[in-house]
């Protein structure tokens, strides 16, 4: 049974939208017995067979499933200001959804299923994921090691907010507190983060004061490559494919797409010279231990 008042009531905290919560209602009650066979997996943490359906279905699972996660919350004594603050990346998904199509729904699904799923937690400015090693073993200079498939804790920047260096900083001893009193059973000691904010490179074309150069900081970069997708992306909302960049580098030694970039900030200005003179973007892996 969908208890439509209490997926509404939770609903309308994270997305206050009387009109959009018609809408998905109305499309479940179209779609209604399709929308309880999935929840059926839902459920079970069986999101995957979901995700190919469409944007909207998507929305509506998320919109059903909201009061099973919140007593699953409340069940294991988890304040509801972290289940608001978490799930405020489903408004941020709607979002992004509307202003890439024009329409209501989310395409990513794929990711909020594991805050559907009580894996993924915003504690403080960041994200916090339970998750396992899944790169080639590493060791940080204090000689803790980080080998493939043992638990670890997959750290996150969300959308919306100033990427403050402090607040990060604040974050990670709330989380370490939080995992051990809500998931004592999951080590809480060892954080990772795999990013484009990490690549060492980027110190080249960003000022020593910078938010991302401080945040990168925190962590010891343990493994980097070069892969320009992710900068494309997360600086200049440019959808391309790594083998497509890579390939214009080899041919004329610049990533290209230069007059696609748009030029409205100094970082986006310099990166565009940067990217001109052949500059190289990448990922980088940071540890923390705790």
């Amino acid at each position: 049974m969908i208890d439509f008042n209490r997926s509404r009531e939770i609903f309308l905290k994270i997305y206050d939208s009387e009109k959009l919560a018609n809408k998905i209602e109305y499309y479940i009650g179209r779609h209604e017995s399709k929308v309880k066979f999935f929840l059926m997996f839902c459920n079970k943490n069986r999101w995957e067979i979901t995700l190919k359906q469409n944007p909207m279905m998507k929305l509506a699972l998320i919109y059903a499933f909201l009061p099973t996660v919140w007593d699953r919350y409340k069940k294991k004594g988890i304040p509801e200001e972290i289940f608001f603050d978490t799930m405020t990346d489903i408004k941020i998904w709607i979002d992004d959804h509307r202003a890439r199509t024009d329409e209501d729904g989310v395409f990513e699904l794929h990711w909020l299923m594991h805050h559907m799923n009580l894996s993924i937690f915003k504690v403080g400015r960041l994200q916090y994921q339970k998750c396992i090693w899944y790169f080639k073993p590493a060791k940080s200079q204090n000689g803790t090691e980080f080998k493939f498939g043992e638990k670890v804790i997959n750290m996150h920047i969300p959308r919306g907010e100033k990427l403050d260096y402090d607040a990060c900083k604040e974050s990670l001893p709330m989380a370490k507190e939080f995992f051990a009193k809500y998931f004592p059973e999951f080590p809480n000691n060892k954080y990772m983060c795999y990013s484009w904010l990490l690549f060492p490179g980027n110190k080249e074309f960003m000022p020593e004061n910078s938010n991302i150069l401080k945040f990168q900081s925190l962590y010891e970069i343990v493994q980097s490559k070069e892969e320009p997708q992710p900068a494309y992306l997360w600086l200049y909302g440019l959808k391309t494919k790594n083998s497509d960049l890579m390939k214009n580098k080899k041919e004329t030694g610049s990533y290209g797409l230069i007059d696609q970039l748009p030029q409205k900030s100094s970082l986006q200005k310099s990166t565009a010279e940067y990217i001109k003179n052949g500059g190289t973007f990448g990922e980088g892996l940071g540890v923390i231990v705790l």
